[in-house]
């Protein structure tokens, strides 16, 4: 089973840089495939509107309101 919140993007007001939150009830939850301090490579397919989150044999897919969980 997928775990499924809401996000939210935030733009820095000092930079270009966004950030994406994820909630804690998702972090928390047993199926979370990342930890603290683990690099991800982001992925983001304009077309579709698709975010993919990928660590080492894990990864994360948010395609509009879906989130799909792989790996670990």
């Amino acid at each position: 089973m997928a775990l499924k919140g809401k996000a939210k993007i935030i733009q820095s007001p000092h930079a270009k840089t966004q950030y994406l939150t994820i909630p804690s009830a998702l972090t928390r939850d047993s199926q979370y495939p990342f930890k603290d301090g683990d690099e991800v490579e982001i992925i983001i397919d304009p077309d579709h509107k698709l975010i993919t989150v990928a660590g080492k044999g894990s990864s994360i897919e948010i395609v509009g309101d879906k989130i799909r969980i792989r790996g670990r």
